[in-house]
């Protein structure tokens, strides 16, 4: 981006998250036609890129609806269409479900990921503050401190770069002792009761380190205890969790 500025910016395309930059007054075909004026299609080609891009995001291409009386998810997805005009092959979006209700972001997601990525082959890069888009959307993630990138890979493995993995267990069966056992053989660093729930379930978090593997061995250990266990699951953290335990980590890191 540095030295060959010219040459990114023709393989990217930004989607600009304000919908007020779309022509309210015109239908989404009308946005279209302009815009791939602007981004030099071919006059000849104008009318079948139109047809493609709206077909891609899932629009009435013959709608002669105002853009204006779109909802969001719609204003969305014609943003998304007005970005793809000029085929790139790398999309730069910001914060794209900040203004749908959680349904609408939800299939915006969902299509993000199988029409845009699978089907089109192209690179999504965004910027979020969600949970969802981070965790189910993206296939890697990068944390921004200030401006500076402190941590960047797969969720997963960034998550077990700062902390144990955690898992819940509910039993109805009381009492401690086959749980705290547990720290004793090494098999978890933590155990933590969190109380009945309505039905009288108990819930119990663990701190195991060790991977699948490790969890199944808790697990073994627990019901030839005798503890009967009803369900067993790995708890992800929070996308505030994760930054504040990445960025705590590298100051900790600089001033050692």
């Amino acid at each position: 981006v540095v030295t060959a500025a010219a040459e990114v910016r023709k393989i990217l395309t930004p989607v600009i998250a304000d919908e007020r930059s779309l022509r309210w007054r015109l239908s989404a075909r009308e946005n279209l036609r302009l815009f791939a004026v602007l981004y030099n299609v071919p006059p000849a080609q104008v009318e079948a890129r139109v047809d493609e891009v709206l077909q891609i995001v899932g629009l009435n291409a013959r709608d002669p609806k105002m853009v204006g009386r779109y909802s969001s998810g719609m204003k969305q997805r014609l943003l998304i269409a007005r970005a793809l005009i000029a085929q790139p092959k790398i999309l730069l979006l910001d914060e794209p479900t900040r203004s749908l209700d959680p349904v609408s972001a939800r299939a915006l997601r969902n299509f993000l990921k199988q029409e845009i990525c699978r089907k089109l082959g192209c690179t999504v890069l965004l910027a979020t503050h969600t949970s969802e888009e981070a965790f189910e959307l993206c296939d890697r993630v990068a944390i921004l401190n200030h401006g500076r990138i402190v941590a960047v890979g797969e969720t997963d493995r960034l998550m077990m770069k700062v902390t144990e993995e955690r898992y819940r267990l509910w039993t109805r069966t009381p009492g401690h002792q086959p749980m705290e056992s547990l720290i004793g053989r090494g098999i978890a660093s933590a155990v933590t009761p969190r109380g009945v729930d309505e039905n009288g379930w108990i819930q119990w978090d663990f701190e195991i380190p060790g991977g699948l593997d490790a969890a199944a061995k808790a697990v073994d250990y627990l019901v030839h205890s005798g503890v009967m266990v009803a369900r067993f699951e790995r708890i992800g953290i929070s996308l505030g969790e994760l930054i504040q335990r990445v960025t705590t980590s590298e100051a900790g890191v600089q001033h050692g």
